[in-house]
């Protein structure tokens, strides 16, 4: 191995960036032992390798998530440095390609720290909120590590809501091997034009229409049985699971009883908004009408808000039940 420094890195988002294999990149090309891919990364193999090859540019990340990593650099590298005195952080990113592995490629250190002789890589992430340490991560630092010959990293993980805390990275040669070969593949794909399969991808649908702009009218195509039979079997498996959810859900809106939140040790699992008013629900009588006619404004706009004050009874009897809203998300 001879790591490289890289004085002018391409910026991320470029052509020169693009055909590389950088360690934000690496998550999304490892795969099980069945040659399955893992879904680690930030984009899904099938949507990394159509933006590798050219074929496909994502959506631009709302600029703040980007800028709000940015601001924070400055203050994980302080809170590193405070951590660790007697060392030194460089207060820039420093950039190490490996000429020897069989793909171009290149790693970004948010910092490099140093005493002496030692180095170390300093890896700095600003989420909302501290869940650990994502294997993404740790297979972007472990590229790191190996690339550049530094075998000692920290990643600093600086939430938005929570404590500042610093994580040590261990070095494991058979993980970077395996980061590698994963690598390697990714590669050849890209050189062979082949795709990955689509599998579960979010942006799948808009990269095959983008690929496929103009439908020939009249046309149709025959779908193979054993697509056939998958597609079929899994809307049965899905119709299975949404019945399955909404008896459990129906077994916790009977537990919640008169209660405005269902939790689990600690955590919303369900709550109850209130419902939504709607003219349509009024009551089709004299007083209704007269109510109606006498919170009506310009264009015969309804003052729900004079409604609700003056008739409070006639709002609420327009007003839907209070509806329950599931945290799925949080607990997938």
């Amino acid at each position: 191995m001879t790591p490289r420094p890289v004085t002018d890195p391409p910026a991320p988002g470029t052509a020169g960036w693009r055909r590389m294999i950088t360690a934000s990149k690496v998550a999304s090309m490892l795969q099980d032992a069945d040659g399955e891919y893992l879904g680690l990364g930030y984009q899904s193999a099938f949507e990394l390798w159509h933006e590798m090859a050219g074929r496909w540019e994502p959506d631009a990340i709302e600029s703040r998530v980007l800028d709000r990593g940015h601001w924070m650099e400055p203050s994980g590298r302080a809170f590193w440095q405070y951590e660790n005195p007697g060392w030194r952080i460089s207060r820039k990113e420093v950039a190490y390609t490996d000429p020897e592995l069989p793909f171009p490629n290149l790693v970004t250190l948010d910092s490099r720290a140093s005493r002496g002789r030692s180095r170390r890589i300093v890896e700095i992430k600003a989420p909302r909120k501290d869940q650990g340490v994502h294997d993404k991560w740790r297979a972007q630092v472990m590229f790191q590590m190996g690339v550049t010959g530094i075998h000692q990293a920290d990643l600093v993980l600086m939430p938005q809501y929570g404590e500042e805390r610093i994580e040590h990275i261990e070095w494991d040669p058979d993980l970077y091997t395996a980061i590698v070969d994963d690598a390697a593949a990714f590669w050849d794909l890209l050189e062979a034009g082949a795709p990955p399969d689509a599998g579960a991808s979010e942006h799948a649908a808009q990269i095959l229409a983008a690929l496929h702009p103009t439908p020939e009218p009249d046309t149709a195509v025959e779908l193979p049985v054993d697509v056939m039979d998958e597609w079929t079997t899994a809307l049965d498996r899905s119709a299975a699971a949404e019945k399955a959810l909404a008896t459990v859900e129906n077994k916790v809106r009977g537990q919640m009883g008169d209660a405005a939140r269902a939790s689990f040790d600690g955590r919303v699992v369900a709550s109850r908004t209130a419902g939504r008013f709607a003219k349509t629900r009024l009551p089709k009588t004299d007083e209704a009408k007269a109510a109606v006619a006498a919170c009506t404004v310009t264009k015969e706009a309804l003052d729900t808000a004079a409604l609700k004050r003056d008739h409070p009874d006639l709002y609420a009897a327009a007003t839907a039940a209070p509806t329950y809203v599931f945290k799925r998300g949080d607990w997938k």
